[in-house]
This record gives structure tokens, sequence and C-alpha cells, in this order.
């Protein structure tokens, strides 16, 4: 007791104002790891808090097990953050583990509503849909049979209100990010979050829109938020209920295309909301940090945006395209909504969202084939949608288009160029070795699945979409994105795949490779942190 008089007399600090970490029963330990999953965790919890409160305001049986969940994972959560904090410098492999541990953490409790509602009563099963669910990618174990057990035959309302909400929701969570969030939210990671965002954030890289990162996340989450706002009203203009508008606008604004309905959005037969959904998908593949500068007043960046020109005409080419090929090779006439259905076919699968509305299977082979083609594009970098992105096909096919030029005049001097900014070296060989780990495991994926004895169709198609997060498959007993047919060895290696797809494959693999470091590894599980960057570089971030 006399040396800490002793020490706060010698102080400037008063005695009220002593840092916590100096009490040792109320210390703070440094470690980004903790500190980021309880944020994660108390996100969870307070999605399915408000499954279980919704699960009580429709009248279902088992709002007390979401309850239970929820206040369980988020006093978990809410422990766990209090009791950490952020280091003051971090390794980037640091960065990129915590935001691993962020996503197995989120699909692990994932999973604790389907397991405790006995709805999916095997462990990997409720894996596969919560990983799913936060992946954005929108394939389900909910069979044709177990929806039917689940809906309402007097008028098609579902039984499970909360736990399709809890669906839903992880979606919603998973479009923009648990991490973003977690900084948008609670402004306590000023250190190592500029990594954290850009190892999170959809899209090849962040962009601040103002000079701190808090307020960066913070404007990206409004216009998030603004767009899900908009989608609910638009919906609920169009005789929806308030549930199913607040559903599907969750999926809509995340390219995440879970329904409460078995037969998707062709349930509501209604023209409007197939429209409205379209804009919505449309949107939601869009850079939101494009939109916040739109909404801030400066309009003029988003139309002058190359890869936006190059997302319009992406969407119409294939959208006329597969118009006129379905008119020359059948009967169909532009009457009865060919037009609609194709342009909204085809932004559900641009963007990721996997939405259903016709059975696309009926088309002739070439529009098949196009769809085929969109699985593993996506939509632009930026957005919620998964896949490559069409900054980096654009990227790619002019480096390649360079590369031929080079080898007719080896002496000229060319840079590749999106619109009039110069791609530097360094950004197009990350660009390049992202578009051939995606292949490559696509690839690897459908040999690994077609080996647990699904058909070749099958895995080329599941394998696809997972990496892909779009959610249906182009083959015959996938289309729909009921996944029950992969075997459940297949379906682990799909897991893995979605998760390699949304985190945009290279946090993963350093993850992974960091993990392998035992200096790394060390580093992380004692504080956190491992050997800093200089004070300076971290205080700049």
């Amino acid at each position: 007791m006399v040396d800490r008089a002793r020490a706060l007399s010698s102080s400037s600090l008063s005695p009220e104002v002593v840092p916590l970490q100096e009490t040792p029963f109320l210390s703070r330990w440094d470690s980004a790891l903790g500190h980021i999953v309880g944020i994660t965790l108390l996100v969870c919890g307070i999605g399915m808090l408000l499954s279980a409160l919704v699960e009580l305001l429709y009248g279902g049986g088992r709002s007390g097990l979401l309850l239970a969940c929820g206040v369980l994972v988020t006093l978990l959560g809410g422990v766990l953050w209090r009791l950490t904090e952020t280091p003051q410098s971090l390794r980037r492999s640091t960065v990129y583990l915590t935001v691993a541990f962020c996503w197995f953490t989120c699909s692990i409790v994932g999973t604790l509503p389907y397991l405790l509602t006995g709805v999916l009563d095997n462990f990997f099963d409720a894996l596969f849909e919560s990983v799913s669910g936060f992946t954005t990618t929108g394939a389900t174990l909910f069979s044709t049979e177990l929806f039917v057990s689940m809906t309402d035959s007097t008028d098609g309302s579902t039984l499970e209100p909360g736990l399709m909400f809890w669906r839903s929701i992880t979606q919603w969570f998973g479009g923009i990010g648990v991490v973003v969030l977690a900084v948008s939210v609670l402004p306590f990671l000023g250190v190592g979050g500029l990594d954290l965002l850009e190892a999170e954030a959809p899209g090849p890289s962040s962009e601040r829109l103002v000079p701190r990162l808090r307020d960066t996340a913070r404007y990206l989450l409004w216009v998030y938020l603004s767009v899900t706002v908009m989608l609910v009203v638009l919906y609920l203009a169009g005789s929806m209920s308030v549930y199913d508008a607040i559903v599907h606008a969750f999926t809509t604004v995340s390219t995440g295309g879970f329904s409460p309905h078995l037969e998707s959005m062709a349930y509501f037969d209604s023209p409007y909301i197939v429209w409205v959904c379209s804009f919505g998908m449309f949107l939601a593949g869009g850079s939101f940090a494009l939109y916040a500068r739109a909404f801030s007043g400066s309009v003029p960046p988003l139309l002058r945006s190359a890869e936006f020109r190059a997302y319009v005409v992406f969407v119409l080419g294939a959208t006329l395209s597969i118009v006129c090929l379905i008119l020359i090779n059948s009967d169909e006439t532009l009457g009865g909504g060919l037009l609609r259905e194709a342009l909204f076919t085809v932004l559900a699968f641009a963007t990721t969202t996997g939405y259903g509305l016709v059975d696309f299977l009926t088309w002739p082979e070439g529009p098949q084939a196009i769809l085929m083609f969109l699985l593993p594009v996506g939509a632009m970098a930026g957005s919620t949608a998964g896949g490559v992105k069409i900054i980096r096909v654009m990227s790619v096919v002019k480096y390649a288009r360079r590369e031929v030029w080079r080898q007719l005049h080896p002496a000229v001097v060319q840079v590749v160029k999106i619109g009039k900014d110069p791609i530097p070296e360094s950004v197009m060989r990350k660009i390049v070795g992202f578009v051939i780990f995606f292949v490559l495991l696509w690839f690897l994926g459908t040999l690994l699945v077609a080996a647990t004895g699904a058909d070749f169709d099958t895995a080329l198609s599941t394998a696809g979409s997972s990496i892909g997060n779009v959610g249906p498959g182009v083959a015959d007993n996938v289309a729909g994105g009921d996944f029950t047919s992969v075997p459940w060895l297949g379906r682990l290696v799909l897991i893995a795949l979605m998760l390699l797809g949304r985190l945009e494959i290279f946090p993963l693999l350093l993850a992974l490779r960091a993990l392998a470091d035992r200096s790394d590894l060390g580093a992380f599980l004692r504080r956190g942190k491992g050997i800093a960057r200089s004070t300076s570089s971290a205080r700049s971030r």
C-alpha cells in the first residue's frame, strides 16, 4: 500500500483515474483474439435474442430455447470483451488469425439454434447451415420435406419464425462482416483496425472514406442500414408481411438469398416484388463505398467508375443474351414476363444472391451455360457479393492483353489501367494470384467432392457455388440451393470452400500459414501480438 501511495503521489494522475490494468483482479489482458471474438459473440448473442423475440411475437414454441442461447452467448461475449483489450501493436499474421478465429467462432456458435430446436440433429449439418448463413452463400440442408414440415398448410407461413429469422440475420451480419460491425459499433480498435478491415471488408481492398478508420466503418454501416430500411419499406409496399419484408430485406442487401418459403420469391407471385428484389440485388452488387460517396453528395465517382459501368453492361448483356437464346430455341415470347424473369435470374447469379423465381433448368442449354459463367464472376468490389469480382476479371483480361502486346513489342512499356487509374504491379500480382488460387481451389474442391461419391456435374456446380458464395448450383439436384444430395464428407469440403470464398482466400490461407509458424502462433496465444510494427506506423492506422 505504501508503494502504491508513493506511485500515485509521484504521478500526475489522480487516484480517481488510476488505469484499470493496475488493479490485478480487474486487469484487461492484451489480446486481439479475445477482444474481437468477444465482440463477435456479442453480435451473435444479440441476433439470437432478436430471434427469440420474433419467435415469441409470432407464437412459436421455441422462444425459451432461443432466449437461453442468446443470453448465454451475449454474457460470454460481454465478459470476454470486457476482460481483454487490443494491444498497442499487431503483426499482420495476428490480424489474419483473429479474423479467421472470428469466422470459426460465429460459425460454431451459429449452430446452437439449429441443434437446440432439433430442426437439425447433426452437428456437421448445423455447421454447414451456419457457415452458409454467415458467408452469405445461401446453400441449405433444409430439404423440401423439412420445409413442408415447417410450413403452415393453410397460408404458407413458416411455423419456425424465430429460427428462420436467425437464418436471415446471420446473412445480414455476414454481408458487411462481423468484424467490420465490431469496428463500427465499438471504437476500441484504433491500432490494427485497418488491417482487420482489409482482411474482412468485401472486395480486393478497403478504402478510407474519411481519415479515421472507425468513421469509415461507421459510414459503410450507415449505408448498409439505409439500404436495408429502404428495401423493407419497398417490400411492405408490395403487400409483404412485416416479417417477410424484414427477412427478405436482410437476405437481399447481404446477397444471401435465404427465404422462409420453399418457393423463394416465386411464393409471392407478384411482378412488383420481383422488380423490387431485382433492384435490391443490383444495389447490393455495387460498391458500398461508392454509394457512401454518392449519399454524401459526390455522385460523379459512381458514374465515372469503370467497374460500375462494366457491371451494368455485364448484367444487361447477360440478360439480353439469355432472352435472345430462349426466343430462338423455344416457343417463349416476350410476353409473360420473360425479360423480368431473365433479369432476376441473372442478378441472382451475378450478385451471388441465389434467390429462386423460375426453373432455369427448363431453359435451353445456352442460357444455362451463361448462368454457369456468371457463377464465379460475382459483382463489384466493395459489394456484399461473392465471386472473383468484376474489377479482377477486367484487370486480368487487360493484363493478358498487355503480355500479348509485349511479345510483339518487347521494348514498349504499357501500364494496366482500369478507367484512368493505373494498377500498380504489386496489386496486379495479387490479383493474378487470387484468380489462380480461385480456379485451383474450385477444381480441387470439385475433385474432392466427387471423390466422396457425388457425380461430376454436382461436384463441379456445388464447388463453384460454394467458393463463389452463390448458393444454387446449375446441376439438376442442387438448382434450388438444396445440397442434401451431397455426401457429408463432401459437405465438409464445401464448408471450407465457403469460408475461403467469403474471406477472399488470402486471409484464411495466411492464417493457416501463421498457425504453422510456431513463433507466430506462440505470440498469438500469449498476448495476441507478435514482433510489433513501429509505434508510429501503428498509430497512423
